[in-house]
């Protein structure tokens, strides 16, 4: 009898509040509802902050995600690289960050760092996830500027575009002070939004 109340009990959590966006996805077919709830209930609980930007707040720990101590997904490490190491952060959006993804170790920054070590085990190569949700081109230029760069990266990979052409900039992602019609110039003057007009005009 407890069983069944345990059991009755559990489907009515998972299919209540922790459903989300991604459970019963084509990307999913092969994971277990377990995990597919596991998964949503991580995403729906981490913490963020405004630092100029909105950011995650350092060291958080989850079943699927972590949040390190510089605030980024994923392991932890040195804010002074090794010599020999050549470090690359990529920087993005959810895509980035890897959202609805089954651990850090399935986001895209995780791939190509374990593309790297296949292929260039000779070399000592840093692949660290900079992606932060809702992310566009002006927050991710703020981030770069003001926090990416005494990380000494060799490289900076930026995946973006998606936010900025579904406006999902707002309060929360501006620099302080800058209110969103102060921001909107800022915005227009983009790379991404730029080249956008300049292929609309042709």
């Amino acid at each position: 009898m407890l069983f069944a109340v345990e059991i009755g009990a559990r489907v009515i959590e998972y299919s209540g509040e922790n459903k989300c966006e991604f459970i019963g996805k084509d990307a999913f077919k092969n994971v277990e509802i377990i995990k597919q709830n596991q998964i949503c209930e991580d995403h729906n609980s981490i913490m963020y902050e405004v630092d100029g930007i909105l950011k995650y707040i350092p060291n958080q720990n989850m079943e699927t995600i972590n949040i390190n101590s510089h605030g980024f997904r994923g392991h932890d490490f040195s804010e002074k690289k090794d010599l020999d190491t050549y470090r690359i952060f990529i920087v993005g959006g959810s895509t980035i960050f890897g959202s609805g993804t089954t651990s850090d170790d399935t986001t895209i920054p995780s791939f190509l760092q374990k593309k790297f070590e296949a292929t260039h085990s000779d070399q000592k190569i840093e692949i660290l996830n900079a992606g932060i949700g809702s992310a566009y081109s002006y927050s991710e230029k703020y981030l770069i500027e003001n926090y990416l760069i005494k990380f000494q990266p060799d490289l900076i990979i930026i995946y973006s575009g998606g936010n900025d052409a579904n406006n999902r900039y707002g309060v929360e992602y501006t620099v302080p002070g800058i209110s969103i019609s102060q921001l909107t110039p800022y915005v227009e003057q983009t790379d991404f939004v730029g080249l956008v007009k300049k292929f609309i005009k042709e």
